[in-house]
């Protein structure tokens, strides 16, 4: 089986010791850790993503032809 490979360069030297020692006392490997951590992070990352765009999407369909009207108007794009 093939596995996709990135390599980490750490700007802080501290998380790298901690990741070194969090991986030792669960007994886990560096790599498993580390994967795992990005995975729930993303995770959580994504969540609020997914709840921004739900919002954004609602107030686009409450968006009416009115509106557009309205906003052409304030911004002086229409010429009379």
């Amino acid at each position: 089986m093939s596995r996709a490979a990135l390599t980490l360069h750490f700007h802080n030297d501290e998380t790298l010791r901690n990741l070194e020692r969090a991986a030792e006392a669960l007994g886990v490997s560096m790599d498993d850790l580390a994967e795992v951590a990005i995975e729930r992070e993303l995770a959580a990352v994504g969540v609020g993503l997914e709840g921004r765009l739900a919002r954004a999407l609602e107030r686009l369909k409450s968006y009416s032809p009115a509106d557009l009207d309205r906003d052409i108007r304030d911004l002086g794009l229409v010429t009379k």
